[in-house]
């Protein structure tokens, strides 16, 4: 093997060499990017979702309070809405809260 061929054969093998870590470098750089990114949506999903069952468990709780205030008046004769019968909503209300009921 002469000079000239083995400087040929020596450039072909950086120049292989720099394309593949080239490449490599930049299909890298994309995963990462793209891992990044998956990521950012995973926890921006995340947070909406906590947004919205914080929101529900919210009127949830407002709900339980209203039927507890209302068994209470029930309960303590202080119920005067004239258009419904109280007895009505005492059992509506021991169908909702049946441990309540047996007290």
């Amino acid at each position: 093997m002469d000079q000239a061929t083995a400087a040929l054969l020596g450039a072909m093998v950086g120049i292989g060499g720099t394309t593949t870590a080239a490449g490599l470098a930049a299909w890298q750089g994309r995963w990462a990017t793209r891992t990044q990114i998956d990521a950012t949506n995973n926890q921006w999903r995340r947070q909406v979702q906590r947004d919205a069952y914080g929101a529900l468990v919210q009127q949830a709780m407002s709900i339980t309070r209203l039927f507890d205030e209302v068994h209470y008046k029930i309960c303590h004769g202080q119920y005067a809405d004239s258009d419904v019968d109280p007895a009505v909503d005492a059992a509506v209300l021991c169908m909702i809260y049946p441990q309540r009921c047996s007290q």
